[in-house]
């Protein structure tokens, strides 16, 4: 499968991956705007994408003024992200991770608070909220210690919400998301858990604080495993982005290639690395081809195709939406426990037609299967 636009969704696209490069493409940016892409489009889906420092520092390398209205949002939520950056996200080592390494405990800082200061500039990585990952059977001292220094339970785990939240009055904007597990069974697209991240934690210096982060051939599998999960679907490009700079950073030890394969593979994500890594060799990012290639075969191989085309930033993703939450999971077996959770969560009524519906969808890709060679790297 491929997807047909129209020349100024095209260059619409072409205007985020310009704009969004590690250093900005400033000719590329223009380009996109003379060849008639659609900037008050691009300024939405920034805003959504959480884009808008990338895309307004894009613009101004190309030379675009920015004062227009269509532009408003997009300056003041860049203008907002810097000023966090300069005055939140210094406070998280004092008020959070500091108390909690003076209690022995070593979470796992995950996402933006891990990626946040290997961004070229600060303020560039939106935030919506810090992630961190601990066991378990670590959380009630965690967030006793948590509570201690200010904090205050808004959220707490159980149910659908696999971790807890914390927010802070001298932390506005910024909630804590500690971590007792990264999805729930239901969702669970991969057999990455927390345990293993956290035993593979290495010790990481995350805004002026001793705190741990993961080993980057780990780091780029769990990236692609969240981005990835049924209600994200690879929609927001500022992933991708996070994946760049993963890339781009490990510069005292080059990644292990291999290790990441590996790694994937056994905790089936596979494909969901090759969308990832395909869209940061896209940015500038230095990959090797064999890696961004997908691991799913036959007809699964078409419908991801859609992920790997240039004009993915700005395609809706709900026309393919169900397609692809089965597609881009490479276990089976996960595909099967997601298919059972989507039927029972269908209520009485509509749960036998979605039995159905799943039935005659497997019955047609087995034969698709058993006409073709299953071709895997």
């Amino acid at each position: 499968m491929s997807i047909t636009t129209d020349s100024r969704t095209a260059s619409t696209a072409a205007l985020l991956w310009a704009a969004c490069r590690l250093e900005p493409d400033g000719p590329g940016v223009a380009a996109a705007v003379d060849a008639g892409a659609d900037l008050e489009r691009a300024a939405g889906e920034a805003l959504y994408q959480r884009l808008s420092g990338l895309l307004v520092r894009g613009l101004h390398a190309a030379g675009i003024d920015t004062s227009a209205p269509w532009a408003a949002d997009i300056v003041s939520d860049a203008t907002r992200c810097r000023a966090h950056a300069d005055l939140v996200l210094p406070q998280l080592g004092p008020r959070a991770l500091e108390p909690l390494a003076a209690a022995g405990l070593e979470p796992v800082v995950f996402k933006g608070g891990s990626l946040a200061e290997r961004y070229p500039e600060p303020g560039l990585r939106a935030m919506d909220d810090v992630d961190l990952i601990l066991p378990a059977r670590f959380h009630p001292d965690a967030i006793k210690v948590l509570t201690d220094a200010g904090w205050t339970v808004a959220r707490t785990a159980g149910g659908l919400y696999y971790d807890a939240a914390l927010v802070h009055p001298r932390m506005p904007g910024l909630p804590l998301e500690l971590h007792r597990a990264l999805s729930t069974w239901q969702i669970w697209a991969n057999g990455l858990g927390v345990e293993e991240l956290w035993e593979r934690r290495v010790p990481q210096t995350v805004f002026g604080a001793s705190a741990y982060g993961l080993p980057p051939e780990i780091e780029l599998v769990a990236l692609a495993g969240h981005a990835s999960k049924p209600f994200h679907l690879f929609d927001r490009l500022i992933w991708s982005v996070d994946v760049a700079v993963v890339v781009e950073a490990a510069t005292v030890a080059p990644i292990d290639w291999d290790v990441v394969d590996r790694v994937a593979r056994r905790v089936g994500c596979r494909t969901a690395v090759a969308v990832l890594l395909a869209h940061a060799r896209r940015l500038g990012a230095r990959v090797p081809d064999a890696m961004c290639e997908p691991f799913a075969a036959g007809p699964r191989r078409r419908a991801v195709a859609p992920l790997f085309e240039p004009d993915w930033p700005v395609i809706p993703n709900n026309a393919y939406r169900r397609r692809l939450e089965f597609s881009v999971v490479d276990g089976w077996y996960r595909r099967l426990a997601m298919a059972a959770a989507w039927t029972m969560t269908a209520g009485p009524a509509k749960a036998p037609g979605r039995l159905f519906g799943l039935g005659r969808i497997a019955i047609r890709k087995w034969w698709q299967l058993r006409s073709e060679p299953r071709r895997e790297l």
